[in-house]
């Protein structure tokens, strides 16, 4: 099997997808505008592990049932989303999809989000973090590897992601493209330059 993993957040879109969709679907929301606020930013600066910002955006869709997110994020994904889209992404995906790779879409966002996405774009397979009852029950950050050892063994392992918490997949993979967002210095020690991106 010649297997592509594509991660969503930075990557295929330009955004993160929890946060888009919770300031689409809460427009009015007083905790998006918190979560949007300099202080907010500030905390999530100095305390990073405490991801305060992403506990706000989840709080404020708290109040929506497992069907009406998956009303919504079935409108978000396939109105909204696309302007996003990495479209340099989005072609080498088309791309390996017409050479025959199948093609999983990885992520830590939530499952409601990445299963419409995956959908939309014809991935084979998805893999997401479980959200259930306004936080993630399994987040699969930086656990990219684990989450596809079911499609063990691969012929060619193809990892396309902007996190530097996918060190062990980047490291495990045959072929690599990177976006290096801020950090291509720190990406460029590690990777050859060939496989790192900014656009």
């Amino acid at each position: 099997m010649m297997l592509a993993v594509f991660d969503l957040d930075g990557t295929l879109v330009r955004c993160n997808t929890l946060f888009a969709f919770a300031r689409w679907a809460c427009r009015r929301n007083f905790t998006c505008w918190l979560a949007d606020s300099p202080i907010s930013k500030v905390v999530d600066l100095l305390f990073p592990k405490m991801r305060f910002r992403r506990r706000l955006f989840f709080a404020a869709i708290r109040r929506f049932d497992d069907r009406e997110l998956a009303h919504l994020s079935s409108i978000f994904c396939r109105d909204i989303l696309p302007r996003y889209a990495r479209r340099s992404a989005l072609s080498l995906l088309i791309a390996l999809q017409e050479k025959g790779w199948t093609t999983l879409l990885v992520s830590a966002a939530p499952d409601f989000l990445v299963r419409e996405v995956a959908r939309i774009y014809g991935f084979s397979e998805w893999r997401a973090s479980k959200y259930q009852n306004g936080e993630l029950a399994d987040d699969l950050t930086g656990k990219k590897l684990s989450a596809i050892q079911a499609f063990a063994p691969w012929e060619r392992l193809y990892a396309v992601t902007d996190n530097k918490s996918d060190l062990a997949l980047l490291r495990m993979a045959d072929y690599r493209r990177i976006y290096c967002g801020r950090h291509r210095r720190w990406w460029l020690a590690r990777f050859p330059q060939d496989e790192v991106f900014k656009g």
